[in-house]
Formats: structure tokens, C-alpha cells, sequence
């Protein structure tokens, strides 16, 4: 796999993200393994690209990004893999509840209309 092939656009059209786990975060995952339940908040998930090998790794995650897309994605990819248990979605919105009263240029860097 290439560079070109490993970022992919993420759905609100606003950026990238990796299609693979990169070293740090494949260590991370790593580290996960030897613990008892960890939990974990993968914030700015994207694709689940870390939040599934997480899972995986035994640990409870809360997903967290700011486009329902993505969240939706991430579901999809722990039921198939038998994680929906593990797992805990939050939309950034969620968390700010005072992110609808950003300034007009604030929220044209986050792409929110």
C-alpha cells in the first residue's frame, strides 16, 4: 500500500484521515492487550480505523467525531465484527453543547453550516 492509497476524505468533506493505524497508535493498540477492560475515548475517530483494533484488543471505547456518517460507519464495522458491546458512540456535539454558538468564522473552519 502506497502513501496515496493510505488517506482517505472523510465524509463532511473537511479533511483526511488514515485508512491505517500508524506506528504510535498500532503500540497503543498493543499495550491495550495486556490490560483488564481498559476504556478508551478515540476522539476524532473517523472510520473506527483505531476504535475497531481497540475493540479488538479487549477495550471499551467511546467513539467520538463530529459527523454522524462516520459514527454510523463505526457501528457497522463492530456489529459485523461482534463489538457492539465495546462499543459507545458520542457526537462531538454531544459533548459541546455550546459548539452551535461559535463564532461564523469558528464554524466555517469546522465546515458546520
Amino acid at each position: 500500500m502506497n502513501d496515496a492509497t493510505r488517506i482517505i476524505p472523510v465524509a463532511n468533506r473537511c479533511g483526511w484521515t488514515s485508512a491505517v493505524l500508524n506506528p504510535m497508535s498500532l503500540r497503543f493498540v498493543d499495550l491495550i492487550k495486556g490490560l483488564n477492560e481498559p476504556n478508551v475515548i478515540d476522539i476524532g475517530a473517523g472510520y473506527g480505523v483505531a476504535s475497531i483494533p481497540a475493540m479488538e484488543a479487549g477495550a471499551n471505547v467511546i467513539v467520538n467525531d463530529i459527523e454522524q456518517k462516520h459514527l454510523d460507519h463505526v457501528v457497522e464495522l463492530a456489529r459485523a465484527k461482534g463489538l457492539e458491546k465495546q462499543c459507545r458512540l458520542m457526537l462531538l456535539y454531544q459533548i459541546c453543547q455550546g459548539f452551535r454558538r461559535l463564532t461564523r468564522y469558528t464554524r466555517r473552519m469546522f465546515c458546520i453550516s
